[in-house]
């Protein structure tokens, strides 16, 4: 979060003084910061309106990890009760759990195959605090660096707005072990 704050801050500078006019366009020739006399000292800031839109939608989303220890996923549920509530801010809301090595993902039936060839599917049921329930129904895989997420959705989330989950109820039709379970929240597609 830290670095988000440091990075606005960063960009707000620079564009403010891009838009008073107040860098330089010489490096032999530095100007000190303040508007510059020459030209009329006229503002630009509608120059920077757009760089604004951009970093204000950059940064709508959340990138939460809720468990990074091992726990058994099973026909059993497993409630998690994530704090704070989980939102779904972004246009793709993904519950993603991390593949262990060994099992393969089956494409054709949009599924986990265990290394005994049994197949897994998931399912996820986030609650909100205000009794609405949201089943995660489409699975689809992800590849990081040096891990594999199988992970839950659903199309339409922008419909439930500001919409607070305070539980996430995980099941498994075959018991399997994960180490990490996340949530992806993000405009980005």
């Amino acid at each position: 979060m830290g670095q988000i704050v440091t990075l606005l801050l960063r960009s707000a500078n620079c564009l403010s003084r891009v838009a008073l006019g107040s860098v330089s366009r010489s490096p032999t020739h530095p100007k000190p910061f303040g508007r510059e006399k020459r030209g009329g000292g006229r503002r630009r800031w509608w120059a920077i309106l757009p760089f604004c839109m951009l970093l204000a939608c950059q940064f709508r989303e959340q990138d939460r990890i809720l468990i990074t220890a091992p726990v058994t996923l099973s026909p059993e549920p497993l409630i998690l009760t994530p704090r704070p509530p989980l939102t779904a801010t972004g246009y793709f809301n993904k519950l993603c759990i991390a593949v262990p090595p060994g099992y393969e993902e089956d494409t054709q039936r949009w599924q986990l195959r265990a290394p005994d060839g049994s197949l897994i599917e998931f399912s996820a049921v986030l609650q909100a605090r205000s009794g609405a329930q949201v089943e995660l129904d489409s699975l689809s895989f992800t590849h990081a660096r040096t891990k594999r997420y199988a992970c839950l959705s659903r199309r339409g989330m922008d419909d439930y707005g500001d919409e607070q989950y305070g539980q996430v109820v995980l099941r498994a039709t075959v018991a399997i072990e994960t180490h990490e379970i996340r949530w992806f929240s993000t405009d980005k597609g």
